[in-house]
């Protein structure tokens, strides 16, 4: 938190464990600790539905409303699963690995299973097909987040201009690029972190241009040595 103060943190992200009392102890610490909203993504580790409606609506119960969403309780594809948890759960439930894909996520909202879907650019295919799953969800009233993977700031780019251009999305994840000790792009046209959000850089395309020293070597100008398996 001291780290990004400068940033306007508003709303942080915190992984569960699939475990009911550890999963509302690992909660209930940070939210006396930071005042803003939480994301929770369980990661499938709620193998019993029943089980995670209970764990949810507890750590609703003790923190409220502050508790956005909750990403993929049940194992991914078991959309039966996920619809009893949508259904049951105070915490609006939002589809992550289950609708990776156009075809995934239409599943999903053809099946009720989620009151949102999680896009994810490189899994989706791109900003093409994470429009054309953002259309279908607007057209049945489902919620949009738009997380990352293991991504630099070029990815994290795409998706800052991505969610600043499509409706229907309620929170954003794109901070995979922090986690990098090298950059390859210039710092002026790395995606700004302010108000708690990455936003466009404002310069054309995806607003980046890359570092001096990558396309050096992508010219040729600069020989990377091959490194032996």
């Amino acid at each position: 938190m001291k780290l990004y103060r400068d940033a306007g943190l508003r709303r942080i992200k915190l992984k569960l464990s699939g475990n009911p009392e550890e999963d509302l102890k690992r909660v209930t610490s940070v939210a006396d600790v930071f005042p803003g909203e939480l994301t929770l993504d369980a990661n499938q580790g709620y193998m019993d539905p029943k089980v995670a409606v209970k764990a949810l609506n507890e750590i609703f119960n003790t923190v409220g409303k502050r508790v956005m969403l909750i990403e993929e309780p049940c194992p991914k594809g078991d959309l039966e699963k996920m619809r009893y948890v949508s259904e049951k759960s105070e915490i609006p439930v939002f589809a992550d690995e289950s609708a990776a894909t156009f075809e995934d996520a239409s599943k999903v909202i053809e099946a009720s299973a989620a009151k949102g879907i999680n896009i994810k650019l490189q899994k989706a295919g791109g900003i093409y097909w994470a429009s054309k799953i953002a259309e279908i969800a607007n057209e049945n009233n489902v919620l949009l987040m738009v997380g990352t993977m293991l991504e630099s700031s070029i990815s994290v780019a795409a998706g800052a201009n991505f969610v600043s251009g499509t409706p229907g999305i309620i929170n954003s994840d794109l901070d995979a690029d922090l986690y990098f000790s090298v950059n390859i792009v210039e710092d002026k046209t790395v995606p700004p972190f302010k108000y708690g959000s990455r936003l466009p850089s404002g310069l054309p395309g995806l607003g980046i241009k890359l570092a001096e020293w990558l396309n050096r070597i992508i010219e040729g100008d600069v020989n990377v040595a091959k490194i032996a398996i």
